[in-house]
């Protein structure tokens, strides 16, 4: 019996169409302000390629990258407590809830060229 290569596999050129509505809509949740979002999502994708090989496959690639983005918000809201600028709810963007999506093909764009490097 032959050992199959069982490495776990990333897909991160599929990332953006997978995961990325979930991750927004996961992010704006906790973080209102939708440039804010955008940015924390891109960098989840940006810290997951660039620690791609960190991923034991314990869990799903959607979970993992959660994962990351969830620290991500962490840091945010610790950066902003630092410079006492916490404000956590801002009902403006809260009000206009379904103009909280990003441009998908320019994340995909990025991440295509980060890779390239």
């Amino acid at each position: 019996m032959s050992l199959e290569n069982t490495e776990p596999k990333l897909e991160p050129e599929k990332w953006i169409e997978r995961y990325s509505d979930v991750l927004f809509s996961y992010t704006i949740s906790r973080i209102t302000k939708r440039e804010v979002a955008e940015d924390l999502v891109q960098e989840t994708f940006f810290s997951a390629l660039k620690g791609k090989d960190s991923f034991l496959g314990n869990a799903s690639e959607k979970t993992w990258l959660i994962s990351i983005l969830k620290r991500k918000i962490i840091d945010h809201y610790r950066k902003k407590s630092t410079q006492n600028e916490l404000n956590i709810f801002d009902k403006n963007s809260k009000d206009d809830f379904m103009n909280h999506f990003f441009d998908k093909e320019k994340m995909q764009r990025a991440l295509i060229d980060e890779m390239k490097k």
